[in-house]
């Protein structure tokens, strides 16, 4: 392949295989092209207001350190990276929902279990700007990598 892409996905393979997805990656593209990763950190409004329906804190954190172990392992470059801030703006807690169930059909029910605490979290966790709009934001942090010298 010329290239490969996690678009806000590599957080969402098991743990116990991450390392080897990567050395998959690296394996199927060719010399020189590009590996781009793009992830949610465990940070920000959002991620306050995601947490009561699901908390990705401790997979968010296995997905960096996946990361950061094939960079160092010499298994992917790092040819840069950029942390940047997407900002959402939601006019009530309804589309946040609708968003995050949209991503995963498993958190209805939690959202129906817990409705009260999430309305508390997204509340807590969002600015309301000039239009009453609830605002929130998910820093995200992207790598641009290239096949390393160490990958088959």
């Amino acid at each position: 392949f010329d290239a490969a892409v996690f678009l806000n996905s590599f957080h969402h393979v098991p743990v116990d295989v991450m390392d080897a997805a990567l050395i998959e990656v690296a394996r199927v593209v060719t010399p020189g092209a590009k590996i781009i990763i793009v992830e949610p950190l465990a940070a920000g409004t959002f991620f306050a207001a995601l947490r009561p329906i699901e908390d990705e804190t401790e997979i968010r954190a296995a997905a960096q350190a996946a990361i950061a172990r094939a960079v160092s392992a010499g298994r992917l470059q790092e040819a840069s990276r950029h942390d940047i801030i997407r900002r959402d703006a939601f006019p009530t807690i309804e589309p946040f929902l609708q968003r995050v169930i949209d991503a995963d059909e498993d958190r209805r029910p939690v959202i129906v279990a817990k409705r009260t605490e999430i309305e508390a979290a997204f509340t807590a966790a969002a600015e309301r700007d000039g239009n009453g709009a609830y605002k929130l934001e998910q820093p995200i942090r992207a790598f641009i990598l290239r096949k390393g010298q160490d990958s088959p």
